[in-house]
Order: structure tokens, then sequence, then C-alpha cells
């Protein structure tokens, strides 16, 4: 199950499946992520008309980065 937002980002060469945990860009920074739909081609002709840039997935999510979004959890919850 999903909970929060759904965001379009351009997955680059990243061969992705739903549920696979990504580091991708965000206004913020990285972030951590879950895929919830597979990718698809992505047209850019009409990207470029609307003048809306995908932010990237930057990388497939490793145990290091789930061990820090846990140490992150815990300083929220104090």
């Amino acid at each position: 199950m999903l909970a929060g937002k759904v965001y379009d980002f351009d997955c680059g060469a990243f061969v992705l499946n739903r549920g696979d945990h990504v580091i991708v860009e965000t206004e913020q920074g990285l972030g951590f992520g879950v895929v919830a739909v597979p990718p698809v081609p992505y047209d850019e002709s009409a990207a470029s008309r609307s003048g809306k840039d995908l932010k990237k997935v930057f990388r497939l999510a490793s145990e290091k980065d789930f061990n820090q979004r846990e140490k992150n959890i815990e300083i929220e919850k104090r």
C-alpha cells in the first residue's frame, strides 16, 4: 500500500519496477521514494511546451539509505 503523493521522475537509464526503492532529486535535495508506476516513454516535446522538466531518479536505494531513513524517522518522532 502506498502513502503520500505520486510524482513523475525521469528514470534515465534505470530499469525500474513497481516497489523499487529509489533516491530522487527534490526541491529540498535528495529524497527516498518508492516506484509506484513503472516507467513509460516520456514525450519530451510535450514537456518542453509545458515548461515542466522532470526531476531525476538519482540512484537505486542502498542499505545505507534504508538505515538513514530509519534514523530520520526516529529523529522525527522525538
